[in-house]
């Protein structure tokens, strides 16, 4: 089992009050709506225990938001990282903020401005776990 923590996280705060971060956090508040909790896999290990699997063993990893850390396989990881969340951060964020939220498709655009910038922003040294 593989998935992905959506909850941004910083090795060192520079993604706290961002607009990326009030963009992941929109969505997830728009998701509990639904009955989504897309903030449940920190649950994982202990569902499959409960499940009644054995020898369950978790394994985290931290995957950046872009090229910013050092490393040719971590700039490599983000920079895969960046483009899918640029390629999907607008159907996501249109479905989940016009539908549940009722937002409207000019003011999705607004808030996908600055988060886009955050995203692309070296200087946030953000990560999503995995």
């Amino acid at each position: 089992m593989q998935d992905i923590y959506f909850r941004l996280h910083s090795i060192d705060g520079t993604h706290e009050g961002s607009a990326m971060q009030a963009w992941n956090n929109t969505l997830i508040e728009g998701a509990k709506k639904i009955g989504r909790d897309w903030w449940c896999t920190p649950n994982y290990e202990r569902w499959f225990r409960e499940a009644g699997f054995e020898n369950v063993k978790e394994r985290k990893y931290q995957w950046p938001t872009n090229t910013w850390p050092r490393g040719k396989k971590n700039k490599t990881l983000g920079l895969w990282a960046l483009m899918n969340i640029l390629d999907g951060v607008n159907a996501v964020s249109m479905a989940i903020m016009t539908r549940v939220l009722g937002m409207s498709p000019e003011a999705v655009e607004l808030v996908l401005v600055d988060a886009r910038n955050d995203l692309r922003n070296k200087s946030i040294h953000a990560y999503c776990p995995v």
